[in-house]
């Protein structure tokens, strides 16, 4: 009875089961599910940029049972109610979006795209900004050198401060 419900809506709108619909369609959705997973993903490491809360941790292994990291336990805490992440972090998947190179590519996207050029722009309309550098020696020797960038952009009500810092 189901096969033949079947042959015979496949006849009256063929172009709904052609096998080509069925795998456009289904490519469709699992580009829709990865969009949504990388909005939770971005939008975790957005929050966790904004509030200066560290985002790794020492056991980042999602089979681990203790503290993962605040960015994976922010992800487990919201898989609680996100069924479509959910089913994203407990899959098998080769291609999870957690991996810490994966964090980095993000955040640097973040820099470049989002935050800096903003940052140039209040540095373009404020009056009066200055930039104050200094550079340090790391445990391993390392150079690092920071700078730090307050903008004032109304006279003594309003002052942002600006701050990076990278290995040379």
């Amino acid at each position: 009875m189901a096969l033949s419900k079947g042959f015979i809506s496949s006849v009256e709108a063929p172009e709904e089961t052609h096998i080509r619909v069925v795998l456009d369609n289904t490519i469709k959705e699992r580009i829709k599910n990865n969009r949504e997973i990388l909005k939770h993903i971005i939008t975790s490491l957005d929050f966790l940029g904004k509030q200066g809360i560290a985002i790794r941790g020492h056991r980042e292994n999602l089979s681990h049972e203790g503290n993962r990291g605040n960015f994976i336990e922010l992800l487990m805490l919201l898989k609680e109610y996100d069924p479509a992440l959910a089913t994203h972090i407990t899959s098998s998947s080769k291609t999870s979006y957690l991996s810490p190179d994966i964090q980095n590519q993000i955040i640097n996207i973040i820099g470049s795209e989002v935050i800096r050029p903003a940052l140039i722009q209040e540095v373009i309309d404020s009056k009066y900004f200055s930039v104050l550098c200094d550079e340090a020696t790391s445990s391993k020797k390392e150079s690092i050198f920071q700078w730090f960038c307050a903008s004032l952009t109304k006279p003594m009500t309003s002052v942002k401060n600006l701050s990076n810092s990278f290995q040379l």
